[in-house]
């Protein structure tokens, strides 16, 4: 899968299974990113694996516009 950090411009593909990733966007603040990929400002790193990190929206804007778009609604 693609990279989910907010770098419009990055195509980095990650290694993560279905399952993972499910578990991941359980939470509609939460996403999978390349490490090294996170933006402080805005999220937070929740989980980290050899393969990705997870990463959270913080309060504020970025994590209202995750949920609102969030397709699992």
């Amino acid at each position: 899968m693609m990279c989910e950090c907010g770098n419009l411009d990055c195509e980095l593909l990650i290694t993560i299974t279905v399952p993972e990733y499910e578990d991941v966007r359980q939470n509609a603040r939460r996403f999978v990113v390349v490490k090294d990929h996170v933006i402080p400002d805005v999220e937070r790193v929740v989980a980290e694996t050899e393969r990705f990190d997870v990463v959270e929206k913080v309060e504020g804007t970025s994590a209202g516009i995750a949920e609102a778009l969030d397709p699992r609604d």
